[in-house]
């Protein structure tokens, strides 16, 4: 039933619970009931001066008595509710402005319609709220009426039709349309608030008819109207701007006659022994006592504006006489509203002023000329003066509109007349009209100028400013600097240059202030004792601010040691010994250059130095004499890696020696002539000059080998064209690294890359303590995939087959092919004398005196001959490790004897590391972290297979100390500060012969086809 009873239009919540508390019962007999489509029996009974008065007009009813009419419902078989032919009400709201000032109100206009003949008064909701931004606790929730019935009911009348009737204000508010009895219309006034925040209000208007059905209009039952207030609030009052410095802060100083940045020498702090002294008094070039006010408000405008409209009336239509009635009068609406205009305003104004300048001091001393006094006047030089205006009332200082302020301004706009049936506007646009009668206040500050020694600063300006815009905020009168040196000045005492410490008899002294004209105050002016005259002490600073260049941009470390500047092996660095730097904090002295009191500067290290010229040596430990802020040496490659610390000195004119009683950084205590400085350093080697030398692939022999297939063809493919500090290494294009189509040299082979399954060769080298024999080089290749058109980059993991298993994943545990190097293979071109001498360093160094009475060094070079004839395992697909079996030293063009080094040490300086590596014979690649065992049934031509392109091999290459794999030391790629790979030249693209990019990374070697093998090589000779 219920779902019938929505179906019609009605409620049947309400048919449920409100009706039926006002139903009876009734028993009709069967012809009666079946009237009503029923048997006889007991029907629920509703009086029809309720039902009518629920439900409205268009229902089947039965009269059971005179007097008493029923409406029957079986309860069992006729629907509850057949008696709600009518639509829902409707609704709508409108306001009559839309812009609001904070404090007007403005007119709200409800209407409701209803579409029953007869209806029960419906009950509404009417409320506003503020700006949504609002923090909850700031949203103004306004009930205008607040909720229950508010339009009159329309009682039954025995007539056809409605009639008009009074329900009071018991019931409603409301008056109906007099051309339309179900057209109700409400208006009331909204007052809004100066507490409101300014934003976008809402006013919503909720309806419901007599049986609880929502108003079909709007959303939910519910219209609004929206409208914008503004709120100009009164501009707030800053506190007052006030200060003064009425003590002169007076000091006299017997002084050196040339100090330093234009300050003197306080010679009773310290002065240096070769230096002239002089009499001095400073004080502050002016004193003063101020305060500033602002006057900040609002200047209001009230503005009435009124409008009567004439609305013609309907034209009168004939009746049923056929005479036509004399037309109704026109209807006269008038309509005003109150306009408040705000305006704000504010300025500064002088509410204290005094200003003194200097007007003489008198110094007393025994060493002050014969009469130990001396009247010490300003120069000329030394003014102060100032110009200062005070404009007095309010009106000298805004201009505004000339309405009053206190009245209000009437705006009448008579009357006007509408076409018929118009309505009036809502907005009549009075409040812009307003607001363009007052403009904006235009408002000026009192006036003050202070110069001193001609420099003119405004601290309060006059120029006007109209709102928005403020006048200019007043500047706060500053302390005044002390005076110029030569303002209060007499005498000129030298010093003697062996005086190191000496002291006066006590000074005293007054300064005198007078008033500045324009002052605002008849102070009498005062005179003011000078302090400071209490002894002179000679002390002659020394600084040391000594530092190092940091050669981070050449540290390879995994991770740089913090705060320790980085030394770099066989490169140039730089040693700062400025004589500028922080001394006492006492006049003269503090942070500045203190060369002319500096006799020498020295440095001393703990290693090796060559002069920048890297051939005169300064062995470990003297000291080295520097004649400049800067010095550059030239670190030797032969000094061990490790943390040192370099030693500073800079020597006063005065010490009796260079070895003199010294303190780190300066000399502040008169006791030392020595300014002393460590500065903690990292000597780091170097990983460097990586290159392809050769490449078993038969398309590429003789780019690295002449006609004879054997003799080196000197090529070799480096990084970029770039050495190993970034310098142009002369290698010609397109012998740069990585190998890919159209690297080759060779006519017909420039979109050749390399055949999986062969091997290519390297070298790279070291500089620094890798001459150990547990030392060595970790290459840890990765694996990409891209398309022949350099398009799809991605890293995969490779397979490959062996007799026992199908797929061995590379770096797997299965993974377990080994890859050999053979350091002496002819191909590799390795100076056998090399070997022989590494093998000589080798057994003098590594080897026990038990080890070297068995076997003698001959003995032991022959045996590693023929090792280094032999395969060398070194790792396999997935990981690389070097050791001293691949490795050769590069000895030194020069051996130096002075050096606290051996021969041997330098000879081993530099290390030669050899390596090679291929891929599988037949690889097959996967997009990384594929999982193959899930792919089903596999062969060669699987999908999941990447073919058609290339593999590139990248290496990531680290140096290992001691075997400790855990902490490698130097990075060729990721070290903390310095990527050699990219200081070598490597560039991050590359283009084939075809004009196909190819995105490139870090540690790319060399492109292999992914299609094509050594298998498809007649013997190729090669393991697979």
């Amino acid at each position: 039933m219920d779902d019938w009873i929505s179906a019609a239009g009605g409620n049947p919540e309400f048919a449920k619970y409100k009706i039926q508390g006002e139903t009876g019962t009734v028993t009709l007999g069967y012809s009666e009931a079946q009237r009503f489509g029923g048997p006889g029996g007991n029907f629920r009974i509703v009086p029809l001066n309720v039902l009518m008065s629920y439900c409205g007009a268009g229902f089947r009813y039965f009269n059971r008595a005179p007097g008493l009419q029923y409406i029957a419902e079986n309860q069992n078989a006729f629907p509850l509710f057949s008696v709600y032919p009518t639509p829902p009400p409707q609704s709508a709201i409108s306001l009559s402005r839309t812009q609001v000032e904070a404090g007007e109100s403005l007119t709200v206009n409800r209407t409701a319609k209803m579409f029953a003949d007869y209806t029960r008064a419906h009950y509404e909701y009417v409320f506003v709220n503020g700006p949504n931004e609002l923090p909850a606790n700031q949203q103004i929730k306004t009930n205008l009426i607040g909720k229950g019935p508010d339009f009159p009911l329309l009682p039954m009348d025995s007539g056809s039709g409605a009639k008009i009737f009074d329900c009071g204000a018991q019931f409603c508010d409301g008056s109906a349309d007099p051309n339309n009895p179900n057209i109700f219309k409400e208006t009331i006034e909204l007052k809004t608030e100066n507490i409101w925040q300014p934003g976008t209000y809402t006013v919503h208007f909720l309806l419901y008819d007599g049986v609880d059905r929502k108003s079909s209009s709007g959303s939910n039952g519910e219209v609004t109207a929206t409208f914008v207030l503004s709120n100009l609030p009164t501009p707030p009052e800053a506190g007052p701007l006030e200060g003064d410095d009425i003590d002169p802060d007076a000091t006299g100083i017997v002084q050196g006659n040339s100090g330093y940045n234009g300050e003197p020498f306080d010679v009773t702090q310290g002065i240096p022994s070769s230096e002239v002294m002089y009499a001095r008094v400073i004080g502050q070039e002016y004193l003063y006592r101020y305060r500033f006010k602002q006057k900040a408000d609002q200047k209001k405008w009230t503005f009435h504006y009124s409008i009567t409209y004439i609305i013609p009336p309907k034209d009168p239509e004939p009746g049923p006489d056929g005479t036509t009635p004399p037309p109704e009068p026109p209807e006269e609406v008038p309509k005003d509203e109150t306009i408040l205009v705000k305006r704000n305003y504010s300025y500064w104004y002088i509410d204290q002023l005094e200003v003194y300048k200097i007007q003489n001091a008198t110094v007393l001393n025994y060493a002050l000329g014969p009469q130990q006094k001396v009247l010490l006047s300003p120069i000329p030089a030394y003014t102060v003066s100032m110009n200062a205006i005070q404009y007095g009332d309010e009106n000298q200082h805004l201009i505004m509109s000339s309405l009053s302020t206190t009245a209000t301004n009437e705006r009448p706009q008579g009357t006007k007349t509408l076409p018929q049936g118009a309505t009036p506007p809502a907005d009549e646009g009075w409040k812009a009209k307003a607001e363009q009668e007052i403009p904006e206040i235009t408002s000026k500050n009192d006036k003050l100028v202070l110069t001193v020694n001609g420099t003119s600063v405004t601290y309060m300006d006059d120029k006007p400013a109209k709102w928005p815009a403020t006048t200019p905020e007043p500047i706060a009168i500053p302390d005044a600097a002390p005076s110029q040196s030569n303002v209060l000045y007499e005498g000129n005492i030298v010093i003697p240059r062996t005086l190191a410490n000496a002291s006066h008899t006590g000074i005293t002294g007054t300064i005198s202030y007078t008033k500045v004209a324009g002052s605002l105050s008849e102070t009498i002016p005062t005179s003011h004792t000078i302090s400071g005259f209490d002894w002179v002490t000679v002390h002659t600073p020394v600084v040391n601010t000594s530092d190092s260049e940091d050669d981070d941009a050449h540290n390879q470390m995994t991770h740089a040691t913090p705060q320790l500047n980085s030394f770099i092996l066989d490169r140039p660095f730089t040693v700062y010994m400025p004589t500028t730097g922080p001394h006492l904090s006492i006049p003269g002295y503090r942070n500045r250059d203190y060369l002319v009191y500096t006799a020498k500067r020295q440095v001393r290290f703990p290693f090796d130095v060559f002069e920048a010229d890297g051939k005169t040596l300064e062995p470990a430990g003297q000291w080295v004499d520097v004649d400049a802020d800067a010095k550059t040496f030239k670190m030797p490659v032969w000094v061990e890696e490790g943390k040192y610390t370099v030693e500073f000195r800079e020597v006063a004119i005065n010490a009796a020696s260079n070895d003199a009683p010294r303190q780190t950084g300066a000399n502040t205590n008169l006791n030392n002539y020595v300014a002393y400085k460590t500065i903690p350093v990292e000597v780091i080697g170097r990983l460097y000059d990586f290159r392809v030398t050769d490449i078993a692939d038969y398309n590429w022999q003789y780019v690295f080998r002449q006609k004879d297939g054997v003799s080196p063809s000197g090529a070799k493919y480096w990084i970029g064209y770039q050495d190993i500090d970034g310098a142009k290494r002369g290698n010609p294009a397109p012998f740069k690294l990585p190998i890919l189509p159209g690297s080759s040299p060779l006519k017909g082979y420039d979109n050749v890359a390399v055949k999986t399954g062969y091997h290519f060769k390297f070298e790279l080298k070291t500089k620094g303590n890798m001459y150990s024999i547990d030392d060595g080089i970790r290459i840890t290749p990765r694996f990409y995939y891209v398309n022949r058109d350099g398009t799809g980059r991605v890293e995969v993991d490779l397979y490959y087959r062996t007799n026992d298993q199908q797929f061995v994943q590379v770096g797997s545990t299965a993974d377990q092919v080994q890859r050999y190097v053979v350091l002496a293979d002819p191909l590799r071109n390795v100076n056998p004398v090399s070997i022989s001498d590494s093998a000589k360093y080798m057994y003098d160094h590594y080897f026990t005196a038990a080890y070297k009475a068995t076997t003698s060094q001959a003995l032991y070079v022959d045996k590693y001959l023929r090792a280094a004839g032999q395969k060398q395992v070194v790792g396999n697909f997935s990981l690389l490790m070097l050791t001293a079996m691949q490795r050769t030293f590069d000895p030194p063009s020069q051996y130096y004897s002075t050096a606290t080094v051996d021969a041997a040490r330098q000879f081993a300086s530099v290390q030669h590391w050899y390596g090679d590596y291929s891929l599988p014979a037949a690889p097959y690649a996967v997009k990384k972290g594929t999982p193959l065992y899930q792919q089903g049934a596999l062969n060669d031509s699987s999908n999941v297979f990447l073919r058609d392109g290339y593999l590139i091999v990248n290496f990531n290459i680290e140096s290992i100390r001691h075997q400790d794999v855990n902490n490698p030391y130097l990075q060729y790629i990721y070290g903390d500060t310095e990527n050699q790979w990219r200081m070598e030249g490597f560039t991050p693209t590359a283009s084939d012969p075809a004009g196909h990019s190819f995105p490139l990374y870090d540690g790319d070697v060399v492109f292999y086809h992914a299609d094509k093998s050594s298998r498809d090589d007649f013997d190729a000779g090669v393991p697979h």
